[in-house]
């Protein structure tokens, strides 16, 4: 499956290009260079090494000038694991090492991340954290790159175990690292880059003073990325939307974007599933447009969203808070609905396996998704919405998961 089929591009031919060089849309959309003469790790010597890390996951590695991007969907790290096992000039992107953006003391190996571990993140309110593509843009913009030089030229290993908006414009400023760089910084980047990080995190309620033209440009930049939404990806499929995303994106910056209507509607699952319930307190939506939540907002609601209804029987889903109102903490849910895929498969929840939240959004296990169905999903939250925010404690969750949670399962 080529998710890049839909846009009428084809995947990757080799065309010979100085590294360094913008990446050209090409009529046949090529996008891969010339390796540099210069000793450095190789896409081989890559994959080797992280093979011997760690061989339970699919991954690849998409060479892009002085750029490597590895890819491993689902995957997390731990930072010391990360520090210790991953080469020189490794950079984590957006959660593939969860937690507080960090750095060794050289420079060497970096993480950019604004899902918070809480471990280390406390009570630290996502929307005063940028998202990864701003810390990556600040990074490069003071000089990041001088600590990723070998003879004068950088070496870049991306880790992603994702392909999203923040994902993907995080490798295209590493890929033109030399305008990000440049004094000014390309206006149309440092536009993009603010929309983006605005909508990213603030997990789509806000997108700050961006005119429609700009939005309907963002959305059809993130085409490739969007319309697999809802479909299993596998590690080809991951490196075609990066590479179609780049050639749009390099259309952008040569100012030949296309212009695509900004989606803000959304369907209801108990519709669509013809569910008993209906929402009570809170949104059951799926289909959502990528401005949904720009709606949403006026509603202050929570919500959850069916983005996948996989044929394997699992589902992928987002849980989140829109506007500043009281409401059950989302890492207590988080704590319910891993209990519940516990419940539904013993041990199926591990440390790098679960719900994941920080205070404002959260989402399934990347990996293994969920097992909890819509039908059982809409009682567990019209159960949890029943409850006075202002009357839950530190108590609730361990009641609610011993009394409550296996009827709203149907276990015993």
């Amino acid at each position: 499956m080529d998710p890049a089929a839909d846009h009428g591009e084809t995947p990757q031919d080799h065309l010979s290009q100085e590294p360094s060089a913008p990446i050209p849309p090409g009529s046949d959309g090529a996008l891969n260079f010339s390796s540099p003469t210069l000793r450095r790790l190789s896409v081989e010597e890559l994959r080797e090494l992280a093979d011997d890390i760690d061989s339970n996951y699919e991954r690849k590695v998409l060479k892009i000038g002085y750029v490597n991007v590895i890819i491993e969907p689902g995957r997390e790290r731990d930072w010391e694991e990360f520090v210790e096992n991953a080469p020189p000039n490794s950079i984590a992107l957006d959660g593939y090492v969860p937690g507080l953006p960090k750095q060794t003391e050289n420079g060497k190996h970096r993480a950019f991340d604004h899902h918070n571990n809480p471990r280390e993140a406390g009570d630290l309110p996502r929307k005063f954290l940028d998202a990864t593509l701003m810390q990556v843009h600040k990074a490069l913009r003071q000089g990041m790159a001088s600590h990723h030089m070998i003879n004068g030229q950088p070496e870049f290993h991306l880790y992603v175990n994702g392909w999203d908006e923040d994902v993907l414009m995080s490798i295209a400023q590493f890929v033109h690292y030399e305008m990000v760089m440049a004094e000014p910084c390309n206006p149309r980047i440092t536009q993009l880059v603010k929309v983006t990080n605005d909508l990213d995190a603030s997990a789509g309620e806000y997108a700050g003073d961006a005119g429609w033209k700009l939005l309907g440009q963002q959305t059809w930049l993130f085409e490739p990325y969007s319309k697999t939404l809802g479909k299993k990806m596998g590690v080809d499929d991951v490196s075609n939307v990066v590479e179609a995303f780049l050639r749009r994106f390099q259309c952008y910056l040569d100012g030949e974007a296309e212009w695509s209507e900004p989606e803000t509607g959304y369907d209801k699952v108990d519709e669509l599933y013809e569910l008993n319930e209906t929402p009570q307190g809170w949104a059951f939506i799926a289909n959502m447009g990528p401005l949904a939540r720009l709606v949403l907002r006026k509603e202050h609601t929570p919500y959850v969203r069916l983005v996948s209804d996989f044929e394997d029987g699992t589902y992928q889903y987002v849980i989140g808070r829109l506007g500043d109102r009281p409401s059950i903490p989302l890492a207590d849910e988080a704590a319910i609905l891993n209990a519940a895929e516990n419940l539904l498969e013993p041990d199926r929840i591990t440390e790098n396996e679960r719900w994941g939240v920080t205070d404002i959004v959260g989402g399934s296990p990347r990996g293994k998704h969920s097992l909890i169905t819509p039908e059982q999903m809409l009682r567990i939250q019209n159960a949890l919405h029943a409850y006075e925010p202002e009357k839950w404690d530190g108590t609730s969750v361990e009641t609610f998961i011993a009394e409550k949670l296996p009827k709203h399962l149907g276990v015993s």
